[in-house]
């Protein structure tokens, strides 16, 4: 629940004697909308149906908000009530707005209740011990009380910690337990060169299972992987791996993703096919222990007369 803080100073403000009581129930309306910094966001119809006025004569009165005031108490905007901004969108900002928000009005009852309280609190002591060794002594006890907070802080943290790495553990082990879900993971961290599989690839593993995909698709998918991070002009351009390799999603989150199984086994075929040695080309032909080119040539006389002749001549 909001409020807002009327000061009573507007009750001689020129607002309030010079303007109508249209001009001071717009004014209200616009410090209960604002938010803590002052700013209405509301737009121009909403205002006007909040104040049960016509929107030509709820924007009269913000226009007339925004006009200089000689007569205000603060030079701030030339004595401008709001200023309204119509860019990037519509909102309205109460000039003063903080100034009067963090106003304290009520300082001096609070410094009164204290020292009523700090003098019957005095008066209550043994009349040998002073006032600073009640405060040191205060001050320890505080801090004894703000040490023993930490140390049951620390310890539950440190229970709530091994509670959660027990359950990770226990989740591990059941995941680890399902061949499928292993194999898949043991695809992955071998094809991506790591030391160990992580929980969040038998996680990875598991839902693209779930959602339908066979073991060697996604083993094909995480060789493809590897391949592709090594030599990243293997992956089709345009499609879901060059685009994980430019964007760094190579996780098996991503990878494993059920809507992209299916796009990435196609081109986990082609990455997989490009990354394959290729065979040595086949020996020239040899005629009489040298090698045959087929393709023609000719020789120039020196008289330029041309004769066609070939490479087994």
């Amino acid at each position: 629940m909001t409020f807002v803080k009327l000061d009573r100073g507007l009750l001689s403000s020129s607002l309030w004697i010079e303007g109508d009581a249209e001009a001071v129930r717009v004014w209200i309306y616009l410090l209960l909308s604002a938010d803590a910094h002052g700013l209405v966001t509301e737009t121009l119809p909403a205002i006007a149906f909040g104040c049960k006025l016509p929107v030509d004569r709820a924007a009269a009165i913000l226009d007339q908000f925004a006009q200089p005031d000689p007569h205000s108490r603060t030079p701030v905007a030339e004595g401008r009530r709001v200023v309204i901004y119509r860019e990037p969108e519509w909102s309205v900002d109460i000039v003063n707005y903080l100034r009067y928000r963090q106003k304290d009005h009520t300082a001096a009852e609070r410094v009164r209740r204290y020292r009523q309280r700090l003098a019957v609190t005095r008066n209550s002591r043994n009349a040998g011990v002073t006032d600073r060794n009640d405060r040191n002594a205060l001050r320890k006890q505080k801090q004894k009380q703000k040490q023993k907070q930490n140390t049951e802080g620390s310890a539950a943290r440190r229970a709530a910690a091994a509670a959660a790495t027990s359950a990770t553990e226990t989740k591990r082990q059941g995941l680890e337990a399902v061949p499928t879900v292993r194999a898949v993971a043991e695809a992955y961290r071998e094809a991506v060169n790591r030391k160990a599989v992580t929980l969040g690839m038998l996680e990875a593993a598991r839902r693209g299972l779930d959602a339908g995909a066979t073991v060697e698709d996604l083993a094909r998918i995480a060789r493809a992987v590897g391949a592709a991070r090594k030599t990243p002009s293997l992956a089709p351009r345009g499609g879901l791996l060059a685009w994980a390799l430019e964007h760094q999603k190579l996780d098996p989150d991503y990878v494993f993703r059920p809507s992209n199984v299916d796009k990435l086994v196609t081109e986990a075929e082609a990455v997989l096919k490009a990354a394959e040695p290729q065979s040595a080309a086949a020996p020239p032909d040899q005629y009489a222990g040298r090698p045959l080119d087929e393709v023609p040539f000719h020789l120039r006389r020196a008289e330029a007369a041309r004769r066609q002749v070939a490479g087994a001549e």
